[in-house]
C-alpha cells in the first residue's frame, strides 16, 4: 500500500493534517513523536492506542520505531550515503 505523496510530505509536519490521515493513523503518528522523543509512552497515550490497535498489533509499531532509531544511528555514525531511491528529507 504505502504512503501518498500528501502523506509522505506530512510527516515532516509538527501535527498531521486534517483530512490527511485517519484517526487511528494520528494516534499512531503521535506515538511515533513521543516515542522519539521520550524513549517511553505514557499511560494516556497507551490508552488513545489501545481504543484503536489489539496489543500485539502496538508491539510492531515500538519494535520498528526501535529499529528505525539503530539503523539510523549506524548510517550516521557510519556516514553513508542515502539511497538513490529514497525520498529526501525537506531542506536536507
Amino acid at each position: 500500500m504505502g504512503l501518498s505523496a500528501e502523506q509522505l510530505a506530512d510527516t515532516t509536519e509538527p501535527r498531521p493534517s486534517a483530512g490527511t490521515w485517519s484517526e487511528a493513523d494520528v494516534a499512531l503518528l503521535a506515538a511515533v513523536d513521543q516515542l522519539d522523543a521520550t524513549a517511553s509512552l505514557d499511560d494516556a497515550m497507551w490508552a488513545r492506542l489501545r481504543d484503536r490497535y489489539s496489543d500485539p498489533q502496538l508491539v510492531e509499531p515500538v519494535v520498528l520505531i526501535g529499529w528505525y532509531r539503530t539503523i539510523g544511528y549506524l548510517c550516521n555514525a557510519l556516514d553513508l550515503e542515502p539511497e538513490s531511491w529514497a525520498t529526501p528529507w525537506p531542506g536536507g
